[in-house]
């Protein structure tokens, strides 16, 4: 429910306005009527309503010196002005100021409806980007708001994550079990059909009932994923194992519950090397076959998404490790939201790769042709480069010292490599940085300096203009034994 106050200094005005709209049946609750606006302003401060509706001439303030006060304070509050006048600057000043809607008394009975439901379709939508906006927060930076903090009380919390058919299920019916035994929780809404709960966790017994519960709705209506059972601490990762666990459409699995499980996978590495070699090697076709194999695999094998997103990233990383000279072919590193949101399904990215290992060996080929008559010297001083990429490198230092003139060395820079020697140096410390991280063996602050950053903020923000994620995307922490 969305909360609502009234203010109006009429009093058999503000009752009507409040007989005037089914507040409850559109998903809203009055929760305040005031005859005194400074009264209001308190009010709305201290409850933090999400709609005011609000006559536009007071004795005290006008509605307008009240949402301007209201936004002063910094809450996002939708103001609706109500007023009996039909002046154009009253509604020029309310339009100017950012109101949501502008109403004449005596509002029209045949509007209410439409006006709650615009509404109520303009405060779902804010609440989904509110929420997305905290849910990368905490995925990504490591920090949630003070809606969390309640669930610090919880010995144990558990995740679930819901990808329901619209309309079909009302979620206030999913997660009845949790809503009406008293437990905390919060809930991130992400859209009309993707929620999200944070909850204390059941005992083993109820926790049965709780999974059987969701399994018999979810069945053919949706996608739930339940995480593991830890402390608010860990909220991240289990917020992660929920959303990967319920993830099973991407992959063309059966609707219902599936409960979040790490598992060793034999096939991980050897089909990440067998793509590399097939592209290194300049063989399309049986790249393309193994690409085929891998999808059956995942359907037939009880594969999650987080085996996709480990097997794309190991193949960038060796792609961007093997593939050093000529036009460089941006291999993109995606996380399990990126995955999820650019593609449909596992078959769409799997064309979509396809598509990328056809342009890799178009540009080797070019690579190949390119590169068999340039300076000795020259290639002497790339390999040299890719060797000693954590030291202090200077074009001018290296031109000497392999014998080349240094603006002959520059333009050869852009004709071999497509880049700047500033660029292409970035462009090696940034691969070496992604695989170093991936192994989970270094902290971001070494991997910076193992890659001649002095700076673990700079490197930060270089990787992050360079691949779009942060380190935090590449760095898999043994002990949590997760990664992106």
């Amino acid at each position: 429910m969305y909360k609502v106050i009234l203010v109006d200094d009429e009093i058999w005005s503000l009752e009507g306005l409040d007989a005037s709209f089914d507040w409850e049946k559109k998903g809203f609750q009055v929760i305040g009527k005031y005859t005194d606006s400074l009264k209001a302003i308190w009010y709305i401060k201290e409850q933090k309503p999400d709609v005011v509706f609000t006559d536009i001439r007071m004795p005290d303030m006008t509605g307008l010196e009240m949402m301007r006060e209201i936004r002063k304070a910094g809450l996002n509050v939708e103001f609706i002005i109500v007023s009996g006048y039909a002046e154009f600057e009253y509604a020029r000043e309310a339009v100017r100021q950012g109101v949501y809607d502008f109403l004449l008394k005596p509002v029209d009975m045949d509007e209410t409806d439409l006006i709650l439901d615009r509404l109520r379709e303009t405060m779902d939508r804010k609440r989904y980007e509110e929420d997305e906006l905290l849910l990368q927060h905490i995925l990504y930076e490591d920090k949630y708001d003070a809606g969390l903090r309640p669930l610090a009380a919880c010995e144990r919390i558990q995740a679930a994550s819901a990808n329901m058919a619209v309309s079909q299920i009302p979620f206030s019916a999913l997660w009845e079990p949790v809503l009406s035994t008293g437990r905390l929780y919060a809930e991130f809404r992400l859209s009309e059909s993707k929620r999200i709960l944070l909850y204390e966790a059941f005992d083993k017994e109820a926790e049965d009932r709780w999974i059987g519960h969701l399994d018999q709705l979810a069945s053919g209506n949706g996608y739930i994923g339940i995480s593991s059972v830890d402390t608010l601490e860990n909220v991240r990762i289990l917020l992660k194992e929920a959303i990967l666990a319920s993830s099973g459409n991407f992959i063309g699995k059966r609707t219902g519950v599936t409960l979040y499980m790490e598992t060793v996978n034999p096939y991980y590495e050897t089909y990440g090397k067998k793509i590399c070699s097939a592209i290194l090697e300049n063989k399309y076709e049986e790249a393309c076959r193994i690409l085929d194999e891998i999808t059956e695999l995942v359907k037939h094998e009880d594969l999650g998404i987080i085996y996709i997103v480990r097997l794309w990233n190991q193949i960038a990383i060796l792609l961007h490790e093997n593939l050093t000279g000529g036009k460089r072919v941006k291999i993109e590193y995606f996380d399990f939201f990126q995955i999820t949101r650019r593609f449909v399904n596992l078959e769409s990215l799997c064309r979509y790769i396809k598509i990328e290992i056809a342009e890799i060996l178009i540009c080797q080929k070019k690579q190949i042709e390119t590169h068999k008559d340039y300076n000795e010297n020259f290639m002497r001083l790339l390999k040299y480069v890719e060797e000693n990429y954590g030291e202090k490198l200077n074009l001018n230092t290296l031109a000497e010292q392999f014998y080349l003139n240094m603006s002959y060395c520059s333009e050869l820079f852009k004709k071999v490599t497509g880049l700047t020697f500033s660029d292409y140096v970035t462009k090696i410390r940034m691969e070496k940085a992604a695989k170093l991280l991936s192994s989970g063996n270094y902290k971001i602050k070494d991997v910076a300096e193992m890659t001649g950053y002095s700076d673990a903020f700079y490197f930060s923000k270089v990787m992050k203009k360079y691949y779009g994620v942060t380190p935090a995307c590449f760095f898999l922490r043994s002990d949590q034994k997760r990664m992106l």
